[in-house]
């Protein structure tokens, strides 16, 4: 473990107490995590960030905006430092009857949550690249403007500085380019929903009471399809999260022609962290659209 003793002598000062125990620690490619025990009725989950340009603090200005709302459940965040959070430490507990109802539910409550605007006052991070978020008047105003400038523009520029893009990734992004607006058109008009951002199977846990938990937040307001399509790219959604969803909060019927594209964000985003192995899938969701 590698959590600097700067960053556990600064938490034992706040708590006032010394660090009894430190257990589950977790070491991931831009993170390191552990449950951080004081006394049996005193523990935390402490994450870590070994990048030192992620400032932690704006993932927990979004987790507190997830709570503050009330329609989905966040972890309550204690303690935080630019490199670190100390949250609630949430037992693995088993997915209950309802569970999967219940989360798609709460989902589409939070996507009725609207802004004046897409995007967000702040920028913020998807895994440890920036997510910029500040958005100009016209992309404010336009789902489709915003989702390519700001999504999936600088993804690719990254890509490309990163050494990833080749020739023909090139030519297929390009031509991806120029029928983009078309595949968006739809849904142009649609007022922007908060969005959670980076919903995937890893960034949901079942709290103590058998609840959904929502964790590792990049909020934004955007198209609600974005969200939805993340919760396809890697499974773990059973089919009881989308009629809950649906039952709420009904999307148009051709949404997953969609999804594709919301899909290839992140996609791009894994390619610039982990290196080459997505690539081909890259490739294969812009490819969706152009055969």
């Amino acid at each position: 473990m590698s959590i600097p003793n700067s960053v556990l002598e600064q938490i034992e000062v706040w708590a006032e107490e010394p660090i009894q125990l430190i257990s589950h620690q977790h070491i991931g490619h831009f993170t390191e995590t552990a449950v951080i025990q004081f006394r049996p009725d005193m523990q935390y989950f402490l994450k870590y960030s070994t990048d030192d340009t992620v400032d932690m603090g704006v993932e927990v200005r979004g987790l507190r905006t997830l709570n503050r709302l009330g329609c989905v459940n966040t972890p309550k965040v204690s303690y935080n430092g630019n490199r670190f959070i100390l949250m609630d430490y949430i037992a693995k507990n088993r997915v209950g009857y309802n569970f999967f109802y219940d989360f798609g539910v709460q989902v589409a409550k939070m996507h009725e949550m609207k802004g004046d605007e897409f995007g967000l006052s702040y920028d913020n991070y998807i895994g440890p690249n920036l997510q910029s978020n500040l958005a100009t008047k016209e992309e404010a105003r336009s789902w489709t403007l915003f989702f390519w400038n700001k999504r999936l523009l600088p993804q690719y520029e990254l890509a490309k500085k990163n050494g990833l893009v080749d020739i023909y990734f090139s030519k297929s992004f390009h031509k991806f380019e120029e029928i983009y607006p078309m595949i968006l058109l739809p849904v142009e008009n649609e007022t922007p929903s908060l969005l959670h951002g980076d919903l995937w199977s890893g960034n949901y846990l079942v709290g103590n009471n058998g609840d959904p938990v929502l964790i590792d937040s990049a909020i934004y307001y955007g198209h609600r399809e974005a969200d939805l399509a993340m919760t396809s790219l890697f499974g773990g959604f059973e089919a009881d999260f989308y009629r809950g969803y649906h039952e709420t909060n009904p999307l148009p019927s051709d949404w997953e022609e969609r999804q594709n594209v919301y899909m290839l964000y992140h996609m791009l985003n894994h390619m610039n962290i982990y290196g080459e192995e997505y690539k081909a899938q890259a490739m294969g969701l812009m490819n969706y659209y152009l055969s």
